[in-house]
């Protein structure tokens, strides 16, 4: 559970930090605060990397064609492994 000593604008400031880094690498507040807490940030299934949910992520259902063919089963593709796997 996220310590109540930190305040709403540095919990501001860890999630503005965690964009672009991969899940692995964050650290046990940065994954509390993604897992946990509603911080409109998500991953990319296939590479891990942590980025907007609304803006810079392919969802299944945002696929004209199957989504198993359009996605290659993943539910949910960062910008650039989206690029990749329509390639």
């Amino acid at each position: 559970m996220m310590s109540k000593a930190i305040t709403e604008d540095k919990k501001y400031q860890i999630i503005e930090n965690m964009r672009y880094k991969k899940y692995f690498n964050l650290n046990k507040i940065e994954k509390d605060l993604l897992d946990n807490h509603d911080t409109d940030l998500n991953t990319c299934n296939k590479c891990d990397v942590v980025v907007d949910s609304a803006t810079e992520l392919y969802w299944q259902g945002d696929c004209v064609d199957s989504y198993y063919r359009c996605m290659e089963g993943y539910d949910a593709l960062c910008d650039d492994c989206f690029e990749e796997v329509s390639e």
